[in-house]
């Protein structure tokens, strides 16, 4: 069972979060390297959809879970929290989703070659436009999951085939 109070703590928290309180300033936060941040209050409102009644941290010490004053709970999690909160990771995280982007580009265009076909063609078999998947085997565009369903099935490959594995590699 999860408690609230206005204050939470993990003193064996590896990682992630280490404490967090909820005041009329916002809400603070610790995270495991010591970093301490403040999500202000009007924020912490637009972000929960409520006034917030209190705190606690889950037992994995990965999400704050905020208690409105209507006894509704809104998990936020540790991640999200440290994207806001510092820049470095923002980065990080940022460079790590292009990354990712380019390689299911790739994958996208190997596919695409593996099978024979123009960009247009593929466009034309999956419903997109011509330019959107130049965006995508470029990177330039992340791909949602209906237009991975769209590409893969234009393919006759799974989604799962498009995404993480190389043609061939099945």
């Amino acid at each position: 069972m999860t408690m609230f109070a206005s204050e939470a703590q993990f003193d064996w928290a590896p990682l992630f979060l280490t404490w967090a309180r909820v005041s009329a300033a916002g809400l603070d936060v610790r995270f495991a390297d010591g970093m301490t941040w403040r999500l202000p209050l009007a924020e912490l409102i637009r972000r929960i959809g409520g006034e917030p009644a209190g705190v606690a941290l889950d037992e994995a010490a990965q999400t704050v879970v905020v208690r409105r004053t209507d006894r509704r709970q809104v998990p936020l999690p540790w991640d999200g929290l440290r994207y806001l909160a510092d820049a470095g990771y923002r980065k990080q995280m940022q460079l790590a989703d292009a990354q990712a982007n380019r390689t299911v580009g790739a994958r996208i265009r190997a596919w695409r070659q593996a099978v024979g076909w123009t960009q247009a063609q593929l466009a034309l078999a999956s419903g997109l436009s011509r330019i959107t998947l130049s965006r995508l085997e470029t990177g330039h565009q992340e791909p949602t999951l209906a237009t991975t369903r769209a590409l893969s099935s234009a393919l006759g490959i799974s989604s799962g085939e498009l995404t993480a594995l190389a043609p061939g590699a099945r």
